[in-house]
């Protein structure tokens, strides 16, 4: 039963913040499940309560079949994603449109401006006491387009991670990343969210100190994003 309701809550809460009142065009078919890829340098860190947000800023270079579609084609034979051939909505509200960073992020380190605890002084790795939760659609990609069995493994999912799936707008096709970023999958990390969702970061056990500028590193294709902003705890 509490399975059903998760499901029940996770698609309910998709659709609402998702769709809103925002009207689509007709169904169309699909070649791949990728509609279009942002450049990697739209991706901004902000805080959030207690979590640091990743999302993507418009304004940047696109890749898709109808804007630099060599470039698209190209990135979506990279990542397998060549038969999806289904119906999708087309809709001008963008969260459905399926868009990705046009570069695989290759690694992930989370550090602070000042001392996290006695074993985490200022600058160093916070990878092992940082819990990310999003999606990949890589493992979507691998089997066929299969889609994860989040009713068959809700067990396995983190509370927070489920506490996402009802109020943000994730897919529920594609496969959950949910760990301490320390043991994330580097594959995983190549397509780590949609562009237009949030990836989170969480930090189960709170700092010794107040304020803190807590920076992400990202590192795509041998270049490095460094992402900061400050977060206050109680």
């Amino acid at each position: 039963m509490k399975r059903n309701s998760f499901i029940l809550l996770l698609l309910v809460g998709s659709l609402v913040s998702c769709i809103g009142w925002n009207e689509c065009k007709e169904r169309e078919i699909s070649r791949s499940y990728i509609y279009k890829f942002y450049s990697v340098d739209s991706i901004i860190a902000s805080v959030d309560e207690d979590k640091i947000c990743l999302r993507c800023k418009k304004g940047y270079e696109e890749f898709s079949a109808k804007q630099n579609a060599i470039i698209y084609d190209s990135l979506c034979r990279t990542y397998n994603d060549m038969s999806y051939n289904k119906n999708v909505l087309n809709c001008d509200f963008v969260a459905y449109e399926h868009i990705y960073y046009n570069m695989p992020i290759d690694s992930i380190l989370v550090t602070s401006s000042i001392d996290f605890d006695l074993c985490h002084p200022a600058g160093t790795s916070l990878n092992d006491v940082c819990w990310l939760v999003g999606q990949s659609p890589m493992p979507f990609f691998e089997n066929n387009y299969q889609s994860f069995d989040y009713e068959g493994n809700s067990n396995r999912l983190s509370d927070l991670f489920k506490s996402f799936m009802v109020t943000s707008c994730y897919d529920y096709r594609i496969y959950p990343i949910d760990a301490c970023v320390k043991e994330i999958d580097r594959k995983d990390l190549r397509l780590m969210w949609d562009a237009c969702r949030a990836v989170y970061l969480h930090f189960p056990s709170n700092p010794e100190f107040d304020l803190h500028t807590v920076c992400v590193s990202l590192l795509a294709s041998g270049k490095s994003y460094h992402l900061c902003d400050s977060m206050v705890y109680p």
